[in-house]
């Protein structure tokens, strides 16, 4: 970007405003003009973000009642954010099942992921209690595995959890998958979240 102070009246730099600092009118004194120098490349750091966002501009005043488009593009540049809730219901086994398989936007390019999963589950098989394994996998490598207990007494149970700090590629699949200890038990309304962040 341009340096600040090679613009027109521009107080020089100090310990406050190392880079310089623009300034009103003072009588005599010229007041710092607004040029294409001065804010062009402002306003062009707002449109990159616009732009990164996927945003198309309302054309109206960014308020209330129209929304505030700018700040929604930034939160977007800085925080990503993907769900998805279509994917597989059904019967957990002995047999590793993916229970979801997700790829986030790779147009939309983050260095980290966090992962929020939820489902409820019954257990279906007659005997005892029995354990199942989830794994959480990203880009083929398993990040997260967790064991879990299903109950014989038909109780329906929730799990959930959340991960965060995930090493992340464009375009790596994320996956959730359940593999039972034995028996088998069902699964239902899974729920991924994928959280995307640059840093």
């Amino acid at each position: 970007m341009r340096k600040l102070i090679d613009s027109v009246n521009i107080d020089a730099p100090s310990a406050d405003y190392p880079k310089g600092r623009v300034r009103n009118k003072n009588g005599a004194i010229l007041g710092t003009e607004y040029r294409e120098e001065l804010l062009g490349d402002i306003f062009q750091f707002f449109q990159k973000i616009i732009i990164d966002a996927g945003i198309t501009e309302n054309d109206l005043p960014e308020n209330f009642t129209n929304g505030y488009q700018m700040n929604d593009a930034l939160r977007a540049s800085i925080y990503k954010r993907y769900s998805t809730n279509t994917l597989n219901d059904g019967a957990m086994t002995t047999t590793p099942k993916d229970i979801i398989t997700f790829v986030p936007d790779a147009n939309q390019s983050f260095d980290d992921i966090k992962i929020t999963f939820s489902a409820r589950y019954t257990h279906q098989s007659s005997g005892s209690n029995t354990a199942f394994n989830m794994a959480v996998v990203v880009g083929g490598s398993t990040v997260k595995t967790y064991a879990i207990t299903s109950f014989v007494d038909g109780r329906s149970n929730i799990i959930s959890f959340s991960l965060s700090g995930i090493p992340y590629t464009a375009g790596d699949i994320v996956k959730i998958t359940g593999t039972m200890i034995a028996g088998t038990s069902t699964i239902a309304i899974p729920d991924l979240i994928v959280e995307g962040t640059n840093g």
